[in-house]
This record gives structure tokens, C-alpha cells and sequence, in this order.
């Protein structure tokens, strides 16, 4: 509806006529209401999936939705600062800003750049690191919170506490190989 309503705008300033006018006002009314009722079908959505997450008896989930649904919005101002900390009000001196901020990133990228070369050349001067210890292991992973979300490969935490010595020792031999 949005398009609609910019496309009849345009073609009444490209030329007005009478048609055209009556045109983009109708689209004007048409366009608020439109918005309004895809805003109404989203909250419907909205609460629907919090009572599928109820019925399911899906906790955590129907929490979280309920809060994300009950905070109040926060218009964000931002706030633009110069090198000196001195709040910056005018478009010109904004743009100024960015464009010193970037250089100033450009700059040290190149010097980082440099920075990491000299780095990889001293790679093979480096000692051996320590290797860990199946029982530095073993507290590790019971110190490690369970209800996390599983990686990439859908082990969860859980699955690994609560395994047996074989398969610790199996996630042992791969940290080794590391």
C-alpha cells in the first residue's frame, strides 16, 4: 500500500490534475489503515505463537516472548562526538566526523596489517604450550552451564556430562589433536 500511495504522489507532483490529486488522497486515507491492519495480523501472530508455546508447555520460551512483547519502546537518540568529546549538532561537522573516524580506522588497519606479518615471520620462535590434563578437562566441562543451546553439530552439554568415561576420553583424544 505504501508503494501505491508514493507511486500516486509522484505521479500527481509530476502533473496535477484534478484525477490525479483525488488519486494520492485516496491512497493517503488507504495507507494508515493498511498499515494498522498488518500491525493488528503481527500481534495476532504474536500471541498466538506465546499460546502455542503455553500449550506445548514450552516455559522458556513462553516467557521470553512474553517479555519481548511487554517492554515499552525506547527511542534511541544518538548522540554525535568529536575528538574532544564536544557534542557535535550540525550536518557538515557530522559528516566531517565520520570521515576523520574512518581514516583514523584505515590508518590503523595498515599499521595492524604490518603488525602481523612481522607476527606470522616469528611463528616458529613460539613454546610449546602445556598440554591439558583429562582432569583439567573433566572440571571444565562440569563447570559449564547446562540449558545452553547446542552448537553446530546438536551435541548438548548435557549429552556430554552425562556420558560415559568412553566418550570423554574420546573428546580428550580429539582436544589432543588440536
Amino acid at each position: 500500500m505504501e508503494e501505491e500511495k508514493n507511486a500516486a504522489r509522484k505521479k500527481c507532483l509530476n502533473k496535477e490534475t484534478r484525477k490525479n490529486r483525488e488519486e494520492y488522497e485516496e491512497e493517503k486515507k488507504i495507507a494508515p489503515k493498511s498499515c494498522r491492519r498488518k500491525k493488528r495480523e503481527m500481534w495476532n501472530k504474536k500471541i498466538e505463537e506465546i499460546k502455542g508455546a503455553n500449550i506445548k508447555k514450552n516455559v522458556r520460551k513462553f516467557y521470553k516472548e512474553v517479555k519481548e512483547m511487554s517492554k515499552e519502546y525506547q527511542q534511541q537518540n544518538i548522540v554525535y562526538k568529536d575528538d574532544k568529546w564536544k557534542i557535535l549538532t550540525k550536518a557538515k561537522n557530522i559528516l566531517l566526523r565520520w570521515q576523520q573516524y574512518f581514516q583514523c580506522l584505515l590508518e590503523n588497519d595498515s599499521q595492524t596489517q604490518e603488525k602481523n606479518e612481522k607476527e606470522n615471520e616469528n611463528i616458529g620462535e613460539l613454546e610449546d604450550i602445556d598440554k591439558p590434563t583429562y582432569e583439567e578437562m573433566i572440571e571444565v566441562i562440569s563447570k559449564m552451564k547446562n540449558g545452553k543451546t547446542p552448537g553446530i553439530d546438536n551435541i548438548t552439554l548435557e549429552l556430554i556430562k552425562n556420558g560415559r568415561t568412553e566418550l570423554l576420553q574420546r573428546i580428550f583424544d580429539l582436544l589432543l589433536q588440536i
